[in-house]
């Protein structure tokens, strides 16, 4: 398409459906990230998480605990934590629960390589979806309250856009290992493990979609606005509330419709394939969020598996490998 080409309606609607999918999957706080940084220098971090501190009742889990960690300390985190948790571990079983800076929580580098040499099997880097986060799929407080009083649980939460964004930014980053790094999410119910196929040609395509992206939104901005980035010290704040800082303005514009219109202009550039590659990952966060809220909307046992069979086959289409466990009662 030719510069300065008005989109057809169509191909107008499209663009806009996916830029709206990628926002909510904090695609836009992650860009924020990579460029108050410079992109080459960004940490590997696997994701972000708000950063609050355990309930009472799941104080005696510290997060600086080190040890094997016990399906029944994870189930009291999910139970009852207000926040997400991270942590690290090894397919032999000992796990450290991840620091954080500010409302960001998450795995580096040099953690994660720390454990590749320890030789102990694949890293594993696990969070949690605890029920309070359900608030995100249009349970109210009091539904979640009557929830945890019955000992009852909602639907399975599978990992989120964002959480394969960050799997495969792992991934990426030690392509050179000769183990797979796995990944978990811990939700009410059970518990869902992912791995990256590097060589796939569906991430391959969206890790050159994601450098260009990145690329675009970068030159897009001014000495100004990336300066003013570093000052709010985006990378420490929880992706979600990265999109509202960056709605404030800098010289009279607002950071966030620059990086839109970047972002927009970059997509419409994009050859078919690739925008039909990119709008699948991106419907990972629809699937997500309609398997969360499932039972909410009172599917049954049966819509709730072929749900979950869906969301597995998905993603195998996309070179990630899925399964889920649920817990046994």
């Amino acid at each position: 398409m030719k510069e300065g080409m008005p989109l057809p309606q169509k191909e107008k609607k499209d663009i806009r459906s996916l830029l709206d999918v990628l926002r909510r999957g904090a695609v836009m706080g992650m860009l924020g990230v990579a460029t108050a940084q410079g992109a080459e220098s960004a940490p590997v971090a696997y994701a972000g998480h708000t950063h609050e501190e355990p309930s009472a009742e799941a104080t005696n889990i510290e997060r600086t605990h080190e040890g094997a960690l016990t399906e029944a300390q994870i189930r009291t985190m999910l139970r009852y934590d207000v926040g997400e948790r991270v942590f690290l571990g090894t397919e032999k079983g000992t796990a450290r629960i991840a620091e954080g800076r500010g409302e960001w929580i998450g795995a580096s580098a040099t953690a994660i390589r720390e454990l590749l040499d320890r030789g102990e099997g694949a890293p594993i880097i696990g969070h949690t979806h605890p029920l309070s986060i359900y608030r995100n799929v249009g349970y109210t407080a009091e539904d979640l309250e009557t929830l945890r009083a019955r000992g009852e649980t909602p639907g399975p939460m599978p990992p989120s856009f964002t959480d394969v964004l960050g799997a495969i930014n792992t991934a990426e980053h030690f392509s050179e290992s000769e183990v797979a790094i796995l990944s978990r999410a811990y939700d009410p119910t059970g518990v869902w493990e992912y791995s990256i196929d590097e060589d796939h040609v569906a991430v391959r395509t969206f890790l050159r979609f994601r450098d260009g992206l990145e690329r675009a939104v970068n030159d897009a901005l001014t000495t100004d606005e990336h300066a003013q980035m570093r000052e709010w010290s985006i990378q420490n704040v929880h992706p979600a509330k990265r999109i509202q800082l960056v709605r404030k303005k800098v010289n009279g514009v607002p950071i966030a419709a620059k990086m839109e219109m970047a972002m927009m202009r970059f997509t419409a550039s994009l050859p078919e394939r690739t925008l039909r590659i990119v709008e699948r990952f991106a419907s990972l966060e629809t699937l997500s969020v309609q398997l969360a809220s499932a039972k909410r909307n009172a599917a049954d046992s049966q819509q709730i598996a072929r749900a979950i069979d869906t969301y597995i086959t998905s993603c195998e289409r996309l070179g990630i490998s899925v399964s889920y466990q649920a817990y046994q009662q």
